[in-house]
């Protein structure tokens, strides 16, 4: 997305500045989690942790295979100890979002 993104002070504590989504463009299905934790923020992929299991269990117990969705995240990085991300970094990371969702082009978002 933008590794030099300064417009919060995320970027000073990530390893990742900016981690965006990954899948197919377009997409008809885009899954929007939080924001990136330890594992994502390692690894710079999206849903990658603990969070990233359930969710590949869960989508196969219902008959999706995840590399056919677009998985991203509000906050593009890692709020320190996985804390709730503040309004002000939700509206700093928000554009990034935005741009996301007219690439992606989705019929549907599930936000989790």
């Amino acid at each position: 997305m933008n590794s030099s993104c300064k417009n919060c002070s995320l970027y000073q504590t990530a390893k990742h500045v900016c981690l965006g989504g990954e899948g197919p463009i377009p997409c008809d299905i885009m899954i929007v989690g939080e924001a990136p934790g330890f594992r994502e923020d390692d690894t710079g992929r999206p849903f990658q942790g603990k969070a990233g299991e359930i969710l590949n269990g869960l989508l196969k117990d219902v008959g999706f295979d995840r590399k056919n969705l677009y998985v991203t995240n509000v906050i593009r990085c890692r709020p320190p100890n996985n804390r709730t991300p503040t309004k002000k970094e939700i509206v700093a990371c928000n554009p990034y979002l935005q741009k996301e969702i007219k690439v992606v082009k989705p019929k549907f978002i599930l936000v989790l």
